[in-house]
Parts: C-alpha cells; structure tokens; sequence
C-alpha cells in the first residue's frame, strides 16, 4: 500500500525550469548545482552523481545568496511525520539551473482513475469469490461460463 502511495505521490508532480529571481520565499524547488556549490550542502544532503542536486523550499535571498530550506531527516509523531529542515546558503553563482515543483494535471488524474479502476476491479472480484451478498441469488442472465468440465 506504501508503494502505490509512493508511485501516486511520485506522478502528481513535475518540475518546470524557473529563473533564480521569478522563484519567491516558500516556493518548493530543485537546484542543480556546480561541485563546488555542492561543498556549501554537502554535511546536509547527499551529494550525488556528477551535477548534484538538491530539493528543498526556498526561504529567501541574503545578498548574492540563496537561502534554501533543506529537510534533513524527520520524526515521527504519533501519526504524522515532521520533517526537520536546515536552512543552506548557496551562492547564485554556483547554481546551475533552477526547477519549480509543479502540479501536473494529466499524470494525477491518470494516477486517479487508474487507483479507482483497480480498486473497483478488486472489489468486483472479491464480490465474484464469495458470491455476492448472503443469501443472495445469481440472476440467470448475467451468468457467463467461460468453461466447462464434463464430469462422468
């Protein structure tokens, strides 16, 4: 069930290319940075692969610095997860490029109906398996024999 959450979660989002200026305080982003931007986040984040990159909310600019809110790990209270975030400082210079996370419309309603239709499928077979509702009987018309053994 966390899988399908996960892989939902995962369609319902894209990230579109913003200018370092167009992305305002609370915005969710993603930074492509240059190896020695990466050295500014590196104790924060994971450094990965040959043009780092890190998610995070930008919180604002501090002269030729972008101040970006970085979740660091999270703690699980009752129910819910709150995430713990660290503020980085990254100078402009060292950013590569800039991405705004965005809604994307046609994956979520695709992910949506998807999730809907097997799940109704689901409930149509485990109705099929029990056989309906107690004491109920199969109306004679709607019965389909997709085979057949001759017994005897």
């Amino acid at each position: 069930m966390l899988a399908v959450a996960a892989l939902a979660g995962s369609a319902c989002y894209s990230y579109v290319p913003v200018d370092a200026a167009a992305a305002p305080p609370g915005e969710d982003v993603r930074l492509f940075v240059t190896q020695q931007g990466a050295a500014e986040f590196s104790e924060v984040a994971p450094v990965d692969g040959p043009i780092p990159d890190l998610r995070g909310r930008v919180v604002g600019r501090e002269g030729s610095d972008l101040l970006l809110a970085v979740e660091v790990t999270s703690r699980q209270v009752g129910l819910r997860a709150i995430g713990l975030e660290q503020t980085v400082r990254i100078p402009i210079g060292e950013i590569l490029s800039i991405e705004r996370r965005v809604l994307n419309k046609p994956s979520t309603v695709a992910v949506v109906v998807g999730l809907v239709a097997g799940g109704t499928a689901m409930l149509l077979g485990i109705i099929d398996a029990f056989g309906g509702p107690p004491g109920a009987e199969p109306d004679p018309d709607f019965l389909i024999n997709l085979f057949s053994i001759p017994v005897g």
